[in-house]
């Protein structure tokens, strides 16, 4: 009996000998730094004795915003964090915040010793992509994956061909790629990709299943791997609506004239998330056939637009711009874009605009001047801070030269 009790209590204190050998405490960020949305850090720990694979938490306040990344090996202890991201969503600059480190079967755990601050960031340029090596030197972690293109400010066409670029490492199984819009997924890319690094010919706006994503901006591709680890562009990218071939006769006394062209309004109550609902959006000019979904608008007439909207978060600043393509090179020129304006109902009037110029920067090299070329008009709508990317409504125009 004597001899039971001693093997029980040696039983007991090599458990609990065990169990104090184990540790995992979270050493940054730690408490009192302010990080910058959208760049990135270093999130660190100290693992002993941990079997587990680990997860990462953010908090604010009491609240579990949700899994910053999961399935981590404990060692090596840290890991590249863009600055507020989680589970495919985004926090707000704010304060408050803190970061958990946990073991998958939740025997171990450790918190930010201290709140800390998140930062709006600039957007005047994305931030670099991750080095293989992180901001101390050591070993990259064991697994990544890393969207690289798009990564936040492109325009791309749709339409046309994008290369959908990501950087991996450590992972198994297959990787899927997603585009959303907001917080909102639009729909699935291509799936079972390779697990390692990897580019995508994408054809941009095409979604599996025939479906096909509108001209807009506020766009993010996410790559998630079938082990669980997943990314997402960095800041939002624009999808610009698709080239038609413009009709190239040449501009001549035969050129058919609609001297009386009305506002065509082709959009209402659209909601630019998270900023307005625009109720009225109108272009002068007149709904071309058979495309119905064209506006046509003259050069000698100008391009007058008005817009109504309401805004759901104040203050909110609006501007129009005009996109033309040139139909010899199909590049898509910046004709105008004007100031940001701080009200809800505005027009834009355009009279003798230079179009030429800048619609052919290198001139025509013998080519006649077509008769129209296609384009769009867009009305854009922001928040006064700025924190995060305006976000835009689009008509589509055939412009007559």
């Amino acid at each position: 009996m004597k001899s039971s009790k001693w093997t029980l209590l040696t039983f007991l204190f090599l458990i609990n000998w065990q169990l104090a050998a184990q540790s995992l405490v979270l050493n940054a960020p730690n408490g009192g730094e302010t990080l910058i949305l959208g760049q990135t850090c270093q999130i660190k720990w100290t693992a002993n004795g941990i079997n587990q694979k680990v997860k990462l938490q953010l908090h604010q306040g009491g609240t579990v915003l949700g899994i910053i990344a999961n399935n981590l090996d404990a060692v090596p202890s840290t890991y590249t964090w863009t600055i507020g991201r989680y589970g495919g969503n985004t926090a707000a600059a704010d304060t408050n915040y803190r970061i958990r480190i946990v073991t998958t079967d939740n025997a171990k755990e450790d918190f930010s010793d201290r709140k800390f601050s998140i930062a709006a960031g600039s957007l005047s340029a994305p931030p670099a992509p991750p080095t293989s090596l992180n901001i101390a030197g050591a070993p990259p972690a064991s697994t990544m994956l890393t969207i690289s293109k798009p990564n936040g400010g492109e325009s791309w066409q749709q339409g046309a061909a994008g290369n959908i670029t990501w950087n991996a490492s450590g992972l198994s199984g297959s990787n899927r790629l997603e585009l959303w819009k907001g917080n909102t997924k639009v729909g699935n890319i291509v799936q079972n990709l390779t697990s390692g690094p990897g580019d995508h010919a994408w054809t941009i706006g095409n979604l599996e299943g025939g479906g096909k994503a509108a001209p807009a901006s506020g766009y993010k591709v996410k790559i998630i791997n079938s082990g669980g680890q997943e990314d997402m562009s960095d800041r939002d990218f624009t999808i610009t609506p698709e080239i038609r071939n413009p009709h190239l006769a040449p501009k001549g006394p035969l050129q058919i004239n609609h001297p009386n062209l009305q506002p065509q309004n082709n959009i209402v109550n659209m909601e630019i998330v998270p900023y307005a609902v625009i109720t009225s959006f109108a272009v002068n000019g007149r709904t071309s056939s058979p495309l119905q979904d064209l506006i046509e608008c003259r050069k000698s007439q100008g391009i007058a637009c008005q817009t109504s909207a309401f805004s759901k978060t104040l203050p909110i600043m609006y501007r129009y711009t005009l996109y033309l393509e040139s139909p010899y090179n199909s590049h898509r020129y910046l004709i105008y874009q004007g100031a940001w304006l701080p009200q809800s109902n505005f027009t834009m009037n355009l009279q003798n605009i230079g179009v030429l110029g800048k619609l052919f920067p290198d001139g025509l090299n013998g080519k006649p001047v077509p008769m129209a070329v296609y384009g769009s008009v867009g009305v854009e709508a922001k928040n006064n801070s700025q924190t995060e990317a305006p976000q835009m409504r689009i008509l589509e125009i055939y412009f007559y030269l």
